[in-house]
Order: C-alpha cells, then sequence, then structure tokens
C-alpha cells in the first residue's frame, strides 16, 4: 500500500467527511419516515459501521504514513494524518442531535440545526480542499497551518548564525522555532516561538530542514520541486546515517 501523502491524505478526509453527510442524512431519514419504513432505523447505521472500520485500519496502522515532505502546494509539505477524521467527527457531533431537531415542534430548531450542519460541512470541506491542516516550508518562510490558528514566518525572523530550534525540554514535547523578531510573523506576535506541533514528516527530518534553509539562503528560491527536495533527502540520509551507525558509548 503507498505511503498517505498530503494530497492522498486531502482525500481521504474527503472521503471521511462524505460518510459523515451519508451518516447525517440516514439519522434524518430514519426521524422521519422510521415509523413506516423500519428497514431505515438499520440502514442509518451502515454509514457509521464503515466510519468507524476506516478508523480503526487507519488507527491500527494499516495505513502507512509518508515521513518525508512532499512537493506540493508550493512548497515542500507535511500533515496530519490523524486530523483527517477531525472534520468528519465534527459533522457527526451536529448530526447527533438532527433527530432531536426533525422531532421538535418549534421552528428555529428544525431550520436552525439543519443550517449548522450544512455551514459545518462547507466549512470543512474548503479547508480540507485548500490542504488544511499542513506544515509547508516555501520559498519565502514556514507557513503552520493548524486548528485554531494559521502562522507564517518569514526566513527573515528566524536567528541568524544558530539553529532556529528550541532543544525540547521533554521526550513529547513538540519542538519550537525560536523567533527573535516576533513582529515579522503573519499574524503578528508578542511571544518570541512557535510550536510546531506533532507532523506526519520525521521529526529530526524536520529540524534539519528548517536549520538548513534557514542557514543557506541561496536554496530557498528552489523550494517546492522535486529536484531539490531529492537533494535535502539525500543531505538529510547522509548525515543521518552516520549518527544512526554509531555504536552506543
Amino acid at each position: 500500500m503507498p505511503p498517505m501523502t498530503p494530497t492522498k491524505a486531502r482525500r481521504d478526509a474527503l472521503w471521511f467527511l462524505a460518510l459523515s453527510l451519508i451518516a447525517a442524512a440516514c439519522a434524518a431519514a430514519a426521524a422521519v419516515w422510521g415509523e413506516r419504513w423500519p428497514v431505515l432505523l438499520v440502514l442509518q447505521f451502515v454509514p457509521l459501521a464503515v466510519f468507524w472500520g476506516l478508523l480503526y485500519l487507519a488507527r491500527r496502522g494499516r495505513v502507512p504514513i509518508d515521513r518525508r515532505f512532499s512537493a506540493s502546494y508550493g512548497g515542500f509539505t507535511t500533515g496530519m494524518t490523524d486530523r483527517r477524521v477531525v472534520a468528519a467527527g465534527s459533522v457527526m457531533a451536529t448530526s447527533s442531535l438532527i433527530d432531536n431537531a426533525l422531532e421538535a415542534r418549534q421552528a428555529f430548531f428544525r431550520i436552525f440545526l439543519p443550517v449548522v450542519l450544512v455551514a459545518a460541512v462547507g466549512l470543512w470541506a474548503w479547508l480540507i480542499w485548500r490542504g488544511h491542516p499542513r506544515l509547508q516550508l516555501r520559498p519565502d518562510g514556514i507557513l503552520v497551518w493548524s486548528a485554531p490558528r494559521r502562522r507564517f514566518v518569514p526566513w527573515e525572523a528566524l536567528p541568524v548564525g544558530r539553529l532556529p530550534i528550541w532543544a525540547r525540554r521533554q521526550p513529547k514535547q513538540s519542538p519550537v522555532l525560536h523567533v527573535p523578531e516576533p513582529e515579522l510573523i503573519d499574524p503578528p506576535s508578542y511571544e518570541p516561538r512557535v510550536i510546531l506541533g506533532d507532523w506526519d514528516v520525521e521529526e529530526d527530518l524536520l529540524v534539519y530542514a528548517i536549520d538548513w534553509y534557514a542557514t543557506h539562503p541561496e536554496d530557498r528560491p528552489l523550494i517546492g520541486t522535486q529536484e531539490e527536495l531529492d537533494r535535502l533527502n539525500a543531505r538529510y540520509d547522509a548525515t543521518a546515517q552516520p549518527s544512526k551507525g554509531r555504536a552506543p558509548s
């Protein structure tokens, strides 16, 4: 099975979203016509079973994840595979109220909750199509786009002459990007750091790539091309191999 790339993750997220929408439609049909056609009470659980079955396979590691960057969206991109079910989960949480809304006597609830559901589906579909969530190295900087915010750090905001990544104080702590000029962050920030988060890409490769392009501005215009991505992976493999093969002291 091919590894999970950001493009494939986007496609799968849209499939999860479609399944959640089908589940909501089946729940609505069962609430309205369930007494007349009892089979609808059973059919409403079919998309739920498919959804949870796919989620189980993903969580059990049956779907390999690409631990390298991919050249997509105009840069070197990685995603969050675990987040691809967040959209479907929010839609299903909203749709769990749809049977109560349809049975309610107040017209407000019968109109308001379906409108909220449609708005949630539209919002998540738009975000997923644009590649949310993702971390991306671009020729002009670093894009960190995950809920609930989007932050862009230009290369010029990073320190010169030393590594821009803070050491982690705890083993499970996400790497932190040190930004001595936080006013250059978009949107502007008063904190001189950006928490990168837990992404699909190998963490050591993420740190290496940021360190490399922070100190090699001549290579930044090539970010986003497959040729430069191959060179980045080759450089990283060359530096990582000796440390992996070194015997512990």
